[in-house]
């Protein structure tokens, strides 16, 4: 497990460094902004922690670490939903119902908006191509993570052993915490979406994240 101790630990320095990165970028002060950005924050926590817990103890707490996923991602989908998608009102709502707001779903009736929902919308905020690859993620493993967050079959079947505890693969944990990284990447891209820093200055403050996350999956690459 060596291995997958400098490989968490690699992947929570990069981590780490997106936050030192983001604490550099000037963002206006409105009810928006705080809004979106502190969701972000928690994103970039959430990732942080999934590679301590792995890093530390991978079998004892993996089922943990997994479930944090889900938190990541829901927090990462809503901040770069307040960031820039939601309407004004759409933000007041959420502050003062701490509910999501409803849109209409494709049969037109009104739908509170989840991860699947949100996943089409956002796709611009994180730069990640077309909206249909982040609609593709959250349905690959978005019931899997309820099903580890709520106590469902996904835990039954992580725990099904001799010893009834958690077994993870050193390789599959490696991926999770790539994952990590990866999400908290995309949180860095919403939230330097709606800072004033200058371009050049938002390249510059995503050199210290990317070259951490290049040593992170050349070293993932050569060991698992």
């Amino acid at each position: 497990m060596e291995e997958l101790k400098k490989a968490a630990d690699l992947a929570h320095e990069c981590m780490t460094k997106t936050i030192v990165s983001v604490a550099r970028m000037h963002i206006d002060g409105n009810q928006r902004n705080a809004l979106a950005v502190t969701l972000l924050r928690a994103c970039l926590d959430h990732g942080r922690a999934m590679a301590v817990l792995i890093a530390t103890h991978a079998e004892e707490y993996g089922a943990s670490a997994i479930a944090l996923e889900r938190a990541q991602i829901e927090t990462l989908f809503r901040g770069a939903f307040f960031a820039r998608v939601a309407t004004d009102q759409e933000v007041q709502y959420f502050i003062d119902n701490d509910k999501m707001p409803e849109r209409a779903g494709p049969d037109g009736k009104p739908r509170r908006l989840n991860p699947r929902a949100l996943a089409p919308l956002i796709g611009d905020v994180l730069s990640a191509g077309d909206n249909q690859t982040l609609s593709n993620f959250v349905d690959k493993g978005w019931n899997a993570l309820c099903g580890l967050v709520h106590g469902g079959m996904a835990t039954v079947a992580n725990y099904h052993n001799a010893e009834i505890g958690f077994r993870i693969e050193a390789k599959v944990a490696a991926d999770i915490c790539a994952q990590a990284m990866a999400l908290t990447q995309l949180a860095m891209v919403a939230i330097a979406a709606i800072s004033t820093n200058s371009d050049e200055q938002k390249s510059d403050l995503f050199q210290a994240p990317r070259a951490a996350a290049e040593i992170f999956c050349e070293y993932k690459k050569n060991h698992f």
